[in-house]
């Protein structure tokens, strides 16, 4: 189960799982085969496209959090379109239903080193919402995800790291982010998204 906070105009909510114990978990990360994708040296995940993926085989608590959010989606997403903010001013003439049928859903494991930062940016154009939720046993700012209203970093947000919670974004030109690890170990994460079904 999934709970997001109240609607705001910045469109970003804080997210709360209902987990199982974390060691369980943990343990099940350590074991998966990570592997660094390309270009990004200190980043490492495991693929998870879709329901049928076998990645997780190994992992039954990780494959049921994962299948379980995956499934979630289209409530993330009608949740956020009844956000006035964001069906009538992000996606104006957009009924609830043409998202739902347009977009489709990623969910990807990753594994962070100590370094890894990204820079402050805006989403990839096809996203229409994104959001990660982390595996850390308390908040810890160094590994946290900050949000901004401008590229130039104004009005701060920073988001909840805590072990089972995260954040939920609309991509919008006010959610400008940056994140990363500057702890001395791993940050595990499960990164969620929708994106738009554009033509090949």
């Amino acid at each position: 189960m999934y709970t997001l906070s109240a609607h705001n105009p910045r469109l970003i909510y804080n997210v709360q799982a209902d987990w199982p114990e974390r060691s369980r978990v943990l343990k099940e990360l350590e074991s998966l085969p990570w592997a660094y994708t390309s270009g990004f040296k200190q980043r490492a995940r495991v693929e998870t496209h879709d329901e049928h993926s076998q990645a997780l085989d190994s992992t039954p608590t990780l494959k049921h959090i994962v299948t379980t959010l995956r499934n979630s989606q289209h409530d993330f997403l009608t949740y956020m379109y009844t956000n006035e903010e964001f069906n009538k001013h992000i996606w104006p003439g957009t009924t609830l239903e043409q998202l739902l049928n347009n977009t489709s859903t990623v969910c990807e494991l990753y594994r962070d080193d100590p370094g890894w930062l990204t820079g402050i940016h805006i989403d990839h154009r096809a996203a229409v919402a994104t959001g990660m939720l982390f595996f850390e046993p308390k908040l810890d700012k160094r590994k946290a995800t900050y949000f901004y209203t401008t590229e130039k970093a104004k009005n701060e947000l920073c988001m909840d790291n805590t072990y089972s919670r995260g954040w939920y974004a609309a991509n919008t030109h006010r959610s400008w982010h940056t994140g990363g690890n500057m702890g001395k170990d791993f940050r595990y994460s499960l990164l969620f998204a929708q994106f738009l079904k554009l033509p090949e």
